[in-house]
């Protein structure tokens, strides 16, 4: 996916997929509210683009079984931003040392 995705696009592609994975599971919107324990207004929000809770889409996303769509983010229970853009970029920031360390080469201590 292009970096340069605004999060009102991204909101509106992802809005898109749930919609397609609902109908192509056979319910409408109230039925899959109701199976993930949120309202069908959020289900509606969500398909629309607009904005929801992220554990709204998360459990909207598990009732769909869609869960592993997005392990890429999920690694070993959890990926820090540093590791995610790691993985992506392939490049590793350098690490800031420490003030004392940088400090004691300053004046060669």
């Amino acid at each position: 996916m292009d970096a340069n995705v605004s999060a009102e696009r991204l909101a509106v592609m992802l809005g898109q997929w749930l919609k397609s994975e609902r109908a192509e599971q056979g319910m409408d919107q109230s039925e899959l509210a109701t199976l993930a324990g949120v309202s069908r207004a959020t289900v509606s929000r969500m398909e629309r683009g607009q904005s929801v809770a992220s554990h709204s889409l998360f459990r909207l996303m598990a009732q769909l079984q869609a869960l592993d769509d997005i392990s890429l983010l999920v690694e070993d229970n959890y990926m820090s931003t540093q590791q995610l853009k790691r993985k992506i970029t392939g490049r590793r920031n350098r690490q800031r040392r420490h003030k004392w360390e940088a400090f004691c080469d300053y004046w060669s201590i």
